[in-house]
């Protein structure tokens, strides 16, 4: 399942993807050379296919996600990134939770070093993301959130950082917490 997945997401990033880029290119030269409102139409469509793309590979859970869990899978991406996280082991939590978690942190993470911490107690998990840039629209999270029926998400922006503040419910949580320190 995980070698099919990655399969999938190498096919449509070295795949599709390129393809598409390389007609862009070519539609791109065909503009100069013969502008018009047809050509610009084109032009259009395949940006708008290119970004369905991104966004289709983007989307893919992670192996380790589905494997191992959001914390494990955090670590995996702060391998990528500047992101630093906590130590700490969370327990497996359901899956539209973990991967709610894990598209937060990396879709804020994507383009900026960042902080995150993450805190489950007393049947809620909060989670706190610090980018040391002014966020781009985190829209499609944000939905995220409201369509699954987690409580809130909240952005603080501050001159040349972001802080992004989600809290979620844990189905079935205890009251012991369990919480990724910052790193001193």
């Amino acid at each position: 399942m995980a070698h099919g997945r990655r399969r999938l997401e190498r096919d449509l990033h070295d795949g599709a993807q390129q393809r598409l880029v390389g007609m862009a290119l070519g539609l791109q030269l065909l503009a100069r050379r013969c502008p018009g409102p047809l050509v610009e139409e084109a032009r259009r469509e395949l940006t708008l296919a290119i970004a369905d793309v991104r966004s289709t590979a983007q989307g893919l859970s992670p192996p380790v996600l589905v494997d191992a869990g959001v914390s494990a899978a955090l670590r995996s991406l702060a391998e990528t990134r500047p992101l630093s996280i906590g130590t700490a082991t969370i327990e497996r939590l359901d899956q539209a939770t973990e991967t709610t978690v894990y598209q937060l942190v990396e879709e804020a993470t994507r383009e900026a070093s960042g902080h995150v911490d993450v805190t489950s107690v007393h049947g809620r998990l909060d989670v706190r993301v610090v980018v040391d840039i002014n966020m781009p629209d985190l829209t499609d999270v944000a939905d995220r959130i409201v369509t699954l029926g987690y409580g809130r998400m909240v952005e603080r922006r501050d001159i040349g950082t972001t802080e992004i503040c989600v809290t979620l419910p844990v189905p079935g949580a205890g009251v012991e917490a369990t919480t990724l320190p910052r790193p001193s």
